[in-house]
């Protein structure tokens, strides 16, 4: 059932609203609305503020690199660190190793990457070794 809310037509407006008393009320309503004025088809956030991502990823990487190694669970900032690195790379090597346990097990073929990172468009097969399990 369809409601004909048009959300993301109205995202400036509906951010603004935040703006009223709520704990959200911090400085990132501003620049999130301009964003959405700017490029009302703007197909993520993250997209409008790369460069200031691109800036706080160092420390972020750090931050959570300590949490880890002090075994402090910090779940929520490792979860966005990983969204954030896959919403900016390129080739994920993680997908890369999918790929490949995929034609180790099914034989569905997997795409070579360049030396530049890139993947190939065509679609490689290995013949694996049986494996005894």
């Amino acid at each position: 059932k369809e409601y004909g809310l048009e959300i993301i037509g109205n995202l400036p407006r509906i951010i603004s609203t935040f703006r009223a008393g709520c704990i959200l009320q911090g400085a990132m309503l501003e620049p999130m609305t301009k964003a959405f004025e700017a490029d009302p088809d703007i197909p993520n956030l993250v997209c409008a503020f790369k460069e200031e991502i691109k800036a706080g990823m160092p420390g972020f990487r750090a931050a959570c690199a300590r949490l880890c190694l002090g075994a402090e669970p910090a779940l929520v900032m490792q979860a966005s660190l990983g969204y954030l690195v896959t919403m900016s790379q390129q080739t994920l090597q993680a997908a890369q190793v999918v790929a490949l346990q995929r034609d180790v097990f099914g034989r569905h073929g997997f795409n070579r990457l360049r030396d530049d990172g890139t993947a190939t468009e065509e679609l490689h097969h290995v013949e694996w070794p049986e494996m005894i399990l």
